[in-house]
């Protein structure tokens, strides 16, 4: 009888538990992005309005050159903020290090779409729906309405229905070797994202309001949506 009360207990607290721990997810996502973009705006100050530029390796916006990633560590911003916790809940830092900091000699993956420029020529043509890759600080005249930085929100199709399994080999087989969105809702849609935006204030952003902004050309080719 006893141990039936205890579950029928434990039934009941789960959905609580799992909302406290969603919450203090976001609030730490949050914290990340906040603190890329103190590291984005410090490395601008120095260097004439310019943000961290290399040059372009992949074109999914979590793709940087070595040297690009850690030139943003330099400026500020701790490898461990470059990841989303949402994404690496249940990922030990040997993964992170193997599947995407290292993921290459000469690439790093990150936790979050970066939409900046990689390097002065990094035009790319498949950005829609106000979405650009800005390459200085200076660049629009739009900046709150400019994201920067984005939580990783990737769809197969661009339109109902929609599937946000997304199959990637340096995703940990663990995971399921598929990006998923980090701030789920039920029915496999992703709750919303929190967004970094190029005035520096950051924000959370429901899924019924964002839109597929940017459709990458390799691999598997999801549309990136915020």
């Amino acid at each position: 009888m006893l141990l039936s009360i205890i579950a029928i207990l434990a039934a009941l607290l789960m959905p609580t538990l799992s909302l406290a721990k969603e919450k203090a997810r976001r609030i730490k996502c949050m914290s990340n992005l906040k603190q890329i973009g103190n590291a984005l705006l410090a490395y601008a100050g120095e260097n004439r309005d310019t943000l961290p530029q290399d040059k372009k390796l992949g074109d999914w916006p979590h793709d940087f050159s070595k040297p690009n990633a850690d030139l943003i560590v330099q400026a500020g911003a701790q490898k461990k903020v470059l990841y989303c916790p949402g994404l690496t809940a249940g990922v030990n830092e040997l993964d992170i290090d193997k599947y995407w900091w290292e993921f290459r000699e000469d690439r790093r993956v990150v936790g979050y779409a970066f939409y900046t420029k990689r390097e002065p020529d990094d035009k790319r043509s498949t950005c829609y729906n106000w979405c650009i890759f800005i390459g200085k600080v200076t660049e629009t005249n739009r900046p709150a309405e400019t994201v920067v930085v984005a939580d990783e929100n990737m769809s197969m199709t661009d339109r109902n229905p929609y599937n946000f399994v997304v199959p990637s080999d340096n995703v940990p087989e663990h995971m399921g070797r598929a990006y998923r969105p980090p701030h789920m809702a039920k029915g496999g849609l992703p709750d919303g994202g929190n967004l970094l935006f190029l005035d520096w204030h950051a924000s959370w952003r429901p899924f019924k309001q964002m839109l597929p902004r940017y459709r990458c050309t390799t691999s598997s080719q999801p549309y990136y949506f915020y």
